[in-house]
């Protein structure tokens, strides 16, 4: 894990080679080596805060462009664990100055004991951040995990409230459309029950004329009847006037033969009897 990390930090250095030159010739001091293996853990401990500082900034970043995309309802909830990050990143910056007061010490140190005690330590600092380092990674993506859970059950939510919109939408339609034809049929039944209502008005209304004709032609029956009886009268009539004015015609002429025929007038009274005979046997022939 040593050898990964020390790979992870600078690519160029070397589980090997770092130990290598642990055990280079023992002709070299003590001091001389403490001081080349403190400058290269200096070094090594300057890269380890760099990559810290960039991580820490590339996470930063990362954490305003999804915090942007956290809706507000679910804000009070990541409040909490922002506080913890933050207190877990200031424990880091001062267990990372406490390494670097450790470093300090050690290359104090290193002149007075041997060189793998102090490397020890550094080597405990650096764990330290890199594990710290990877706790507020995961940290930060198991709240980013639960932010995106809760962008897509909220998704989800809205998704499920547009489609109950749109039934909703939809029935509203469908009742406004009912309401419609309702009141179409409406009107239409209530003028179908005015026209039956003056419908039957009129009916009424020729019913009662009919009634009334039909009692006026009852009561014209008799009348009737007695029409018949005067007009055949009045034709007996006219015909008897018709063969009274004959023979009223008839006379004069037969008076004017007599006295063409008769050469000296009778006497009144022969005359008057003669005249009334003819005229009463004309008379009988003339009737019917």
């Amino acid at each position: 894990k040593f050898a990964r990390f020390l790979t992870f930090i600078s690519p160029n250095c070397n589980a090997l080679d770092f130990f290598s030159r642990a055990n280079q010739s023992e002709s070299l001091t003590v001091e001389k080596l403490a001081l080349e293996r403190a400058k290269r853990g200096g070094e090594i401990y300057n890269m380890a805060i760099t990559r810290i500082l960039e991580e820490r900034k590339k996470s930063f970043k990362r954490k305003e462009w999804f915090s942007k995309l956290i809706v507000q309802e679910y804000e009070p909830q990541l409040v909490g664990a922002k506080i913890n990050i933050s207190k877990e990143e200031t424990d880091r910056d001062s267990a990372c100055c406490g390494a670097g007061n450790l470093d300090v010490g050690a290359e104090e140190s290193l002149k007075e004991t041997e060189g793998h005690c102090a490397w020890n330590a550094r080597e405990l600092a650096t764990r330290n951040a890199a594990d710290r380092l990877g706790r507020s990674l995961r940290n930060s993506s198991v709240l980013l995990s639960v932010a995106l859970l809760q962008l897509k059950t909220m998704r989800q939510n809205l998704q499920i409230g547009f489609e109950n919109a749109e039934q909703d939408q939809l029935i509203a339609k469908k009742k406004k459309k009912k309401k419609r034809r309702r009141r179409k049929v409406h009107c239409k039944t209530a003028q179908l029950k005015q026209d039956l209502r003056e419908k039957s008005g009129n009916l009424r209304r020729f019913n009662e004329e009919l009634l009334q004709a039909k009692g006026e032609t009852i009561n014209l029956n008799p009348k009737s009847k007695d029409l018949q009886q005067d007009s055949n009268e009045v034709e007996v009539a006219t015909s008897k006037l018709k063969a009274a004015k004959l023979l009223h015609a008839w006379n004069p002429k037969a008076f004017e033969l007599l006295a063409k025929h008769l050469p000296a007038p009778p006497r009144g009274d022969a005359l008057g009897a003669f005249g009334v005979n003819i005229l009463g046997s004309e008379g009988l022939r003339g009737t019917p």
